[in-house]
């Protein structure tokens, strides 16, 4: 079984105003005259190849029709795109924090929110190995959550709870 098209392959395909009228051609030709693949010019076999590429065109014991990529692109589920903090994880984990101070406080939020439980008090250690799970600088994120208030230090700098902000969950 073939892979179904992809609609960018398609458009990129057709975009072309000779791959268009080739494929035109193909639609319009009935099946008392097919087109020949020996009757093609160079220049329309390289075409030809684009469009059977995009599943435009199909090739049959020398025998060219118009495919129809369609009706597979148009029952192909959309891609579902991450809302909220997940669309700045790569594989479950953040790699960068945001530019944007919303954007940043909302990842921030998440992070406390899977780190540390609501009455947990952490020592620095085990917090450290909790964000090293979920993202790829552990010790600055720490840092990022105390100054963002998500996350309370204590006064000697031993123990980390949540703060005021990382008990209200978005």
């Amino acid at each position: 079984m073939s892979e179904p098209p992809h609609w960018r392959r398609v458009a990129a395909t057709l975009a072309d105003p000779d791959r268009r009228l080739l494929y035109a051609r193909l639609v319009l030709a009935g099946p008392d005259e097919p087109l020949r693949l020996d009757d093609l010019d160079a220049a329309d076999r390289r075409r030809l190849t684009a469009l059977t590429g995009a599943g435009l065109a199909v090739v049959d014991d020398g025998v060219v029709r118009a495919g129809d990529p369609f009706s597979a692109l148009l029952q192909a589920r959309p891609v579902q795109r991450a809302t909220g903090a997940e669309r700045f994880l790569t594989g479950g984990r953040l790699g960068v924090l945001p530019r944007t101070q919303r954007d940043r406080q909302e990842v921030l939020g998440w992070l406390v929110e899977r780190a540390v439980h609501d009455t947990e008090l952490l020592d620095e250690k085990e917090l450290t190995r909790r964000l090293a799970a979920l993202a790829d600088d552990p010790v600055a994120l720490r840092r990022y959550l105390v100054d963002a208030g998500e996350l309370h230090r204590d006064p000697d700098g031993r123990n980390y709870r949540r703060g005021s902000s990382g008990s209200d969950p978005a």
